[in-house]
């Protein structure tokens, strides 16, 4: 462990480290080599009451190296993603110095990040889960066993109480040039709802994906509307409706006969 030299300045400290961080860049993506400083530099975070909330381990449980954990709040909920960061500037950073003569800054080494890996992720608490990607849920836990994947990122919802379904109410039948008015209701009990995020897909009738009255839709409280503005043109017959949550993945889909009375 590289020694460092700690002096108290007014209500902080001064920390001097005898060793070079520039190197780590490259040394994070190959296991062993930056665990001298990433030792270091944890236990001077952990001095200071910094701690990760979120912690990737792999199955004899040390810390998995170059894996980027991203954390966003929506209103009670956390949502986090796990994905691999891959070192991809061969020397420097962005437009900084490269210095090929100390041997590390070419030659950028990322096959330790080109295979699946399992990996166990602890949580601050017990919480219930929701895989985004998977749109299921995955139970109240503090812990989850998985594999970190390549090229693809987990996602998951984190939330201090369960989320509940969607139900989707929808006009069964509308006349040409009319506007759909749709709404969506939340089952949870009032004392428990949280932001949503919808995603609302709607299908003309040979199950084409109609772009233009498609969108993402954030609605608070238990019931949430939104109009879709049927052109006097379009296809006659059965349009779908569907409507998905992007935390949970919970789903609800409606018919709707257009070209027809209401």
């Amino acid at each position: 462990m590289p020694a460092v030299v700690v002096r108290e300045v007014g209500r902080g400290l001064a920390i001097y480290l005898n060793l070079e961080l520039f190197p780590y860049q490259h040394w994070r993506v190959r296991p062993g080599p930056e665990a001298p400083i990433r030792e270091l530099m944890g236990a001077l975070l952990a001095e200071a009451g910094i701690q990760p909330s979120v912690r990737v381990l792999d199955a004899n449980g040390a810390r998995v190296p170059a894996v980027e954990v991203a954390r966003y709040e929506f209103g009670a909920q956390r949502l986090v993603a796990v994905f691999w960061n891959p070192q991809l500037d061969p020397g420097g950073w962005a437009d900084g110095p490269r210095v090929p003569e100390r041997g590390w800054a070419e030659g950028i080494d990322n096959s330790a990040l080109e295979k699946p890996v399992e990996a166990i992720i602890r949580l601050p608490q017990n919480l219930h889960v929701y895989d985004v990607r998977g749109a299921k849920a995955l139970g109240q836990v503090s812990t989850l066993r998985t594999t970190i994947d390549p090229w693809t990122p987990l996602v998951f919802t984190l939330s201090p109480t369960p989320i509940a379904g969607l139900r989707l109410q929808a006009p069964s039948g509308l006349e040409r040039g009319r506007t759909a008015h749709i709404r969506i209701r939340i089952d949870d009990q009032p004392s428990v709802v949280q932001p949503r995020i919808v995603r609302v897909e709607v299908f003309d009738p040979i199950g084409k994906l109609a772009e233009h009255y498609s969108s993402n839709f954030r609605f608070e409280g238990e019931l949430g509307a939104l109009a879709i503005p049927f052109a006097w043109n379009d296809s006659p017959g059965e349009w779908k409706i569907r409507v998905r949550d992007m935390a949970t993945g919970a789903a609800a889909e409606a018919a709707l006969q257009f070209g027809s009375q209401p």
